[in-house]
């Protein structure tokens, strides 16, 4: 991953939050999973590192309505999974200001970054759900 940073020129999308987005079981609505603020704080750090300037985006995907995440987490092998025939949507956000988070404690900005992005990720799902009509 680090030399593809170095390389610059590529795309790599990442998903923070370890899992797939569920629905909230008190209102029924899909909800962006928490993000893992120690994998954000990687790819920040493989990114500072590259000899290639890297940028970071990010990036909404709504793909629910093709195939939406059971509702617990864990599965059984074979487990009836459905597939539909929908429309999906991609947001690609403004870029994020790493220098926003460049200065103070570390675990602080740590997490204050990956609520950032988590927050920015979210908002721009939300807008997706609703030029849907989801």
């Amino acid at each position: 991953m680090r030399k593809l940073f170095g390389e610059g020129g590529k795309l790599i999308w990442v998903a923070p939050s370890g899992g797939r987005d569920r629905k909230n079981p008190e209102t029924g609505k899909y909800q962006v999973a928490p993000f893992d603020s120690a994998s954000v704080a990687m790819f920040k750090l493989i990114g500072t590192k590259a000899t290639k300037k890297t940028h970071f985006y990010p990036l909404s995907m709504l793909t629910s309505t093709i195939s939406a995440a059971p509702d617990k987490v864990g599965g059984d092998i074979g487990e009836f999974r459905d597939a539909n025939y929908a429309p999906a949507a991609l947001y690609f956000g403004a870029e994020i200001d790493l220098e926003k988070f460049a200065e103070g404690e570390k675990e602080a900005m740590r997490e204050a970054l990956s609520q950032h992005v988590h927050d920015e990720v979210e908002k721009n799902y939300n807008a997706l759900e609703a030029a849907l009509k989801i």
